[in-house]
């Protein structure tokens, strides 16, 4: 993965659908990404990345589109980000999803 993080587009559920209750400022640390993982204990693993909107507007409930990069906060985390890896976003529940689009 390149120092700059990976290229994303995220989904954000409306908050009557259960997503965010306001927006967030972006940069935020405050979601984790849940991807799928086989070789984990429980199937899936909670990844800690910092979210960047490349507009700089906010994280908003019901917003589609989201182009957005993804760095780990952990580089270790990286093998997570790759092309085509889906994940849905996670604060104590899926408030969205995205899909790794670039490197």
């Amino acid at each position: 993965m390149q120092r700059d993080g990976a290229q994303a587009i995220l989904r954000l559920r409306r908050t009557d659908d259960g997503g965010l209750e306001a927006p967030v400022t972006s940069p935020t640390r405050g979601l984790l990404l849940d991807f799928v993982d086989p070789n984990g204990p429980s199937g899936h693993s909670l990844v800690g990345v910092v979210i960047d909107v490349g507009d700089g507007q906010s994280l908003e409930p019901g917003r589609e589109e989201i182009h957005a990069t993804i760095t780990p906060i952990f580089p270790e985390n990286a093998r997570f980000l790759t092309v085509g890896a889906r994940f849905d976003l996670w604060m104590l529940r899926i408030l969205g999803d995205g899909v790794i689009v670039a490197s």
